[in-house]
This record gives C-alpha cells, structure tokens and sequence, in this order.
C-alpha cells in the first residue's frame, strides 16, 4: 500500500518570507524614527522629566546607563611643620580643586533609551562664562623648609622646582585619559632645612669694629645654645678671638629659615687682661 503524497502549499513559504521582511522593515523604520524624534537630557536634569509613556517605562534604565557626566577632584593635604600654625591656630589644611564635564544625552521618545551623546564641555566658574576645565598649579612653599609630597598611596610625587603641585588642563576631547585623576590625593609634608648663621665679635666700646667670626649652623624652627665651655661633647662652644674675652658666658641662637637668619649675631667683646708679664700675649 502506498503512502499518500503530503500535499504542500506552494505559497505557503512565499507567504511567511513576505511577513518577515515586513517585519524587518518596520523595525528598521522604528530605528530610524527614534533617531530622529529624541529628548535631550543634560547631566544635570533628571531623566525623570521625560514624558512620553514609553520613556516614562524606560526612564530607570535610561537614567541608570547615562553617561553624561565626569567629575576629577583633586585634594591637596597639607601638614606644617611642628611650631607652625595658619591664622586659625590649625597646622594642616585641605585644598579642593573641582572640574567637572557634562554632555547633553539624546533619549528616544519611544524606547528612552540613549540614541547619542553630544559634544562634552566643562562646566563654567561660578558667575562667569569662563569654562572650569583646569586644576590651577599650587604653591606649597614654606621658607626654611623642603616640601615633601606623596599620593594616598604612599608613592612620592613630583613638585616642580620642589614647591609646586602642577597644574592640569583638561581636554574635552579626552577625557578618558584622566581616569585616574577622578579622584587624586596629594599629601604634603615638610622637612626642616640646615641653616648657617654668623657671630660677629664686635668691640664693646665700638660696635661698628668686628674682631672676629663665627659660623653656626641649627635646623629651621630651632634654637641652639653656644656658651664659653660648650657641651658635653665639647660642641657649640664660642670661639672668642685671641687677645679678647667675651662679656657673655652664653647665648641662645635661633634658626629662623628666613631673611633674619641673615643678620649677624653680636657678642661684645672687651681685650683681654693679662696678669703674667711672661705671657706673650702681653
């Protein structure tokens, strides 16, 4: 007995290839009209504002995957010295420096989903139309003393010419490029430099008359004692010219690590008496 021939439609596949390329045609047409009809939305407005329906369903997830905002802080910490204090009483303090981009986001009306982003641009000063789009360099000098930075890391920082945090410009163009400075932390700290100091000897009864030097030297911040016998280790001890005695015992000297470091430390000095008519200094 013979099987019954199955009996096939011949337009039955034409049919279903006429259906999907409709199909497909009117995807490609939706594509293009939500590219065409879209809301912008800054970074700064809540996609919530949106309000045609569709976008309305969708506006969690438009809002979720925006990308229309960058923002690279940077924060200086800065520790003085011990015996140094700014204005408050506070030896340290912290310095902001802000940039922030924003791009307009172009949301379809009827998916509200993002279809392109427009060009980025910085955002202005703060009552001006001058874009903010820079890190201004930062003077962390402290005379008298060498200013050492280091990241949040630990890893040592470079200064330009020892004092300055240097200045970053940012290109609107490339932001991706400064990814790691999103959030950059830079901590500064001070290191007392060597300074050197002179004693003039000078003649009691004439003070303009110098009889003799002496170099000291104390750290930034300090002060050093010299006396006529010195320390137990014999240091700091005053070298009064031969032929002269000193009308101090002791001085205390002060490393100020400025222009006052300059000035000369006077001791008067008076001759020397001398009781032995053998001595051959008489």
């Amino acid at each position: 007995m013979q099987a019954e021939a199955e009996t096939v439609d011949p337009n039955a596949h034409v049919e279903t290839e006429r259906v999907e390329t409709q199909d497909n045609q009117a995807a490609n047409v939706q594509t293009a009209t939500d590219k065409e009809n879209t809301l912008k939305v800054n970074s700064n407005v809540d996609t919530s504002a949106i309000t045609t329906e569709a976008a309305k369903e969708e506006k969690t997830e438009a809002s979720t995957n925006l990308d229309n905002e960058r923002t690279f802080k940077r924060t200086i910490n800065v520790e003085l010295p011990k015996g140094r204090h700014y204005a408050d009483g506070s030896n340290k303090q912290s310095i902001q420096q802000t940039v922030q981009f924003g791009r307009t986001a172009n949301i379809g009306q009827t998916t509200g989903k993002v279809v392109s982003y427009d060009n980025w641009k910085a955002a202005n000063n703060e009552g001006t139309d001058i874009p903010a789009n820079k890190w201004d360099p930062r003077d962390v000098s402290l005379p008298g003393y060498t200013a050492k930075a280091t990241t949040a890391d630990g890893q040592n920082y470079d200064l330009i010419n020892g004092t300055v945090v240097p200045g970053v410009k940012f290109d609107a163009n490339k932001l991706d490029q400064y990814k790691d400075l999103q959030n950059k932390v830079i901590n500064i700290t001070y290191k007392a430099n060597e300074v050197k100091r002179t004693i003039d000897f000078v003649n009691k009864d004439n003070e303009t008359k110098v009889v003799g030097h002496q170099s000291v030297l104390g750290l930034t911040g300090t002060s050093v004692k010299y006396s006529l016998d010195g320390d137990a280790d014999g240091k700091n001890k005053l070298n009064v010219p031969e032929g002269w005695e000193s009308t101090y015992r002791a001085i205390t000297i002060p490393f100020n690590g400025d222009a006052s470091d300059n000035d000369p430390v006077k001791i008067p000095v008076v001759p020397q008496i001398i009781s032995d008519p053998k001595d051959p200094h008489l």
